[in-house]
């Protein structure tokens, strides 16, 4: 066996370090130090041997984890804008400090990816913010799997931090009725329409154009959303969340009134209005910031004196309305542009006893 001794350190002396021919015909060495005995470098040995001969073996590399994340991130052109900023600044502020980064990508293993997650857990950050520094770990070390630079993702070797389930919150129908006659005549009533209507999200009503608009045929296309920098993004938050909406005679007359209000914001401001094609818009043509946006919705909440709820949970009091007027969750989950049906199902579970009592009786009033 070539296994050797190295007499010039004074711990884990020994050594393996054999030639293999590459993929091309070229000849190389296969080296490996560090090992305290002769019999662990024997054994690492015929264990690399034998992963050669099965073609199952991956030649480590020098490069640290740290450098592969900062290499990754900028090879994952398909991520938006956002979500490569959240990204980002995880590797950077709770990745890079720790000595995670610093190890070998070969020599990460689910003890490594374990250890630093225990570190994380042992912090203040929401379960959320642990969730989505795991799943950074996960996501980059996956494709390095796929690419071939490790066997095995040991992300998945390591469970992954549980995020508790918030409570729901959601208006009645009567709330919801009293908030949308209380703003009446707001020249933005339109974006609360399109969230109780339609179950819309805030990033898609900011990105919505008038191109994507069809109000003769009672259509909205939901293909693109804005970002909170303004900056408009193709494709929304999940493939399903592509999708046409189909709208009522309601929800279409809000929407031409504000396009009638846009025409004359136009016309009233001339030379100083950019028509950039929004539906929601400053009276100068410009989209809102989300910040902006969600300021307008605190205010307008604060006059209403209703029960406080986040801009979301309008798209949460959609789909409760329509689940509990027996509407098929199929059509919810579409109209709402979740993944699956499932999803839809597992997040508004809590309608599920009303839904029970409510078949049972309606089967009971149709067999008596």
């Amino acid at each position: 066996m070539p296994v050797y001794k190295d007499e010039k350190v004074q711990s884990n002396q020994w050594y393996y370090a054999f030639e293999v021919k590459d993929s091309d015909g070229k000849r190389r060495t296969e080296k490996k130090r560090g090992f305290r005995t002769k019999k662990e470098a024997e054994k690492a040995e015929i264990s690399v041997k034998d992963a050669m001969n099965k073609g199952t073996y991956i030649q480590p590399t020098k490069m640290t984890f740290g450098d592969y994340l900062v290499s990754w991130l900028e090879s994952r052109i398909d991520l938006r804008k956002s979500t490569r900023v959240g990204y980002e600044m995880i590797i950077r502020r709770h990745i890079m400090p720790e000595s995670i980064s610093s190890i070998s990508l070969s020599d990460i293993n689910a003890m490594t990816v374990e250890g630093f997650m225990a570190k994380v857990h042992a912090t203040d950050y929401s379960d959320s913010f642990k969730r989505n520094i795991y799943k950074v770990i996960h996501k980059a070390l996956k494709d390095a799997e796929r690419k071939l630079l490790i066997l095995r993702n040991p992300a998945s070797l390591v469970t992954k931090p549980k995020v508790a389930k918030k409570e729901m919150s959601y208006w009645t129908e009567d709330e919801a009725k009293t908030f949308l006659k209380a703003i009446h005549g707001h020249r933005l009533r339109v974006i609360f329409v399109l969230a109780i209507h339609c179950g819309m999200r805030m990033g898609e009503i900011r990105g919505l154009r008038l191109s994507d608009i069809d109000t003769k045929r009672g259509i909205i296309s939901v293909r693109h959303i804005m970002d909170s920098e303004r900056n408009l993004q193709i494709g929304t938050k999940t493939n399903a969340g592509n999708r046409s909406i189909s709208l009522s005679p309601f929800v279409i007359k809000e929407i031409e009134k504000r396009i009638d209000g846009i025409a004359e914001e136009k016309n009233a401001t001339s030379n100083d209005y950019e028509d950039l094609g929004y539906l929601i818009c400053t009276k100068k043509g410009r989209p809102y910031l989300k910040k902006n946006f969600r300021d307008i919705w605190i205010r307008l909440l604060a006059k209403t004196g209703l029960r406080t709820i986040r801009f979301h949970d309008l798209r949460h009091t959609c789909a409760s309305l329509l689940l509990g007027l027996g509407v098929h969750p199929k059509v919810v989950q579409e109209r709402l542009g979740h993944s699956s049906v499932q999803i839809t199902l597992d997040t508004y579970s809590h309608l599920a006893p009303n839904m029970q009592q409510d078949a049972a009786n309606a089967l009971q009033n149709l067999l008596e």
